[in-house]
């Protein structure tokens, strides 16, 4: 794949689990008792929108590599937090953005690679 078209994917993967995060937040927050809390729901999602639009956009270019492990790191943290919190037990929704962040993930490598 080109680099044009990892972007694209970094984009539309980036945005569906930074939507759900935010849409999950969101929901959640005049909830008492909420478990886990909705604003790290909501955090979790402008996280994922800023670091999406900062490497595919290359708004960093001179940390470029920085910025591209950052997303992947956050990713993976987010999928191992996900896995504690709900001890390995989730929903359809929990494991259709697990798959979409693991698939962003290894699209962010290939678009760094194709980058060198």
């Amino acid at each position: 794949m080109n680099r044009s078209t990892l972007r694209i994917l970094i984009l539309i993967l980036g945005a569906i689990t930074a939507l759900v995060h935010l849409w999950l937040g969101i929901s959640s927050l005049g909830v008492p008792d909420a478990t886990p809390p909705g604003m790290l729901f909501v955090l979790n999602g402008i996280g994922y929108i800023v670091l999406t639009v900062a490497v595919a956009f290359d708004l960093l270019p001179k940390q470029r590599s920085l910025v591209h492990y950052a997303l992947i790191a956050f990713a993976a943290i987010t999928i191992v937090a996900y896995f504690v919190s709900n001890r390995g037990i989730g929903g359809p929704m929990g494991w259709i953005t697990k798959l979409d962040e693991v698939a962003l993930i290894v699209v962010t490598y290939l678009h760094l690679k194709a980058s060198a």
